[in-house]
């Protein structure tokens, strides 16, 4: 082989490296696009999760400074040049709303299942008043309890929860005004309310005389109760 050969085969060597080469750059540059792309959605998926939670924690009073944080983490994104460091501090910042979001849930259904719980139990004490008011004083007082709502959210709970506790209130001034004008003092009310919810009484020195009280007004309307002493 002559110096003109060797030196041809040289360029054309050259020149197939360069192509791989160029082929090499041009599929890292197709799967950085890619991967952006996969980024600008997930980003998209994320801040759109994240107006969701601004609702829910200016509901709760709790985690502003977790959100405030995540926003400056999201400002910061114009300032990165390099695509990998973009794609990364994505995925951060989406880990980040995951957390926040898993923490958010669980304090809403805590506070939902016990405003539901404080509901049925604001309900039970209706039917009590109920109890008292048609059978003990005759008054046919319009005594209602209250739904759950089918949508469980903070906002249609704390609804339902101020109008019962409202509800509540009312009734149980009618019933301590009326039983007043039938001569029974707070501890003889107290008295009436526990045997009508439970049917039953412990009596000792200290409550002896004004349960007494109580039970015989019960007895005359017919009212059964169990005594323990």
């Amino acid at each position: 082989m002559d110096l003109a050969e060797f030196i041809e085969k040289l360029t054309q060597y050259k020149q197939h490296l360069d192509v791989e080469k160029l082929r090499e750059e041009d599929r890292k540059i197709t799967e950085t696009i890619e991967e952006l792309e996969i980024s600008k959605q997930s980003l998209k998926e994320s801040l759109k999760k994240l107006r969701s939670l601004e609702k829910k924690i200016s509901e709760l009073n709790k985690y502003e400074d977790k959100l405030e944080e995540i926003k400056a983490d999201i400002e910061r994104l114009i300032k990165f040049d390099s695509a990998e460091e973009i794609i990364r501090y994505v995925e951060k910042i989406k880990g980040k709303i995951n957390s926040l979001e898993k923490d958010v849930e669980q304090d809403i259904n805590k506070i939902i299942e016990d405003k539901i719980k404080n509901i049925e139990e604001i309900n039970d004490r209706l039917k009590l008043y109920a109890k008292i008011l048609y059978h003990f004083l005759k008054i046919p007082k319009d005594v209602k309890t209250f739904t759950i709502p089918n949508e469980k959210s903070l906002f249609k709970l704390n609804e339902v929860e101020i109008q019962a506790k409202r509800h509540l209130n009312e009734v149980y001034g009618i019933i301590v005004n009326e039983l007043r004008k039938v001569n029974l003092n707070q501890n003889e009310i107290n008295i009436l309310i526990a045997l009508m919810e439970k049917g039953e009484i412990k009596i000792s020195k200290d409550n002896l005389q004004e349960a007494i009280k109580v039970m015989e007004m019960l007895v005359e309307r017919n009212i059964s109760i169990k005594v323990k002493v």
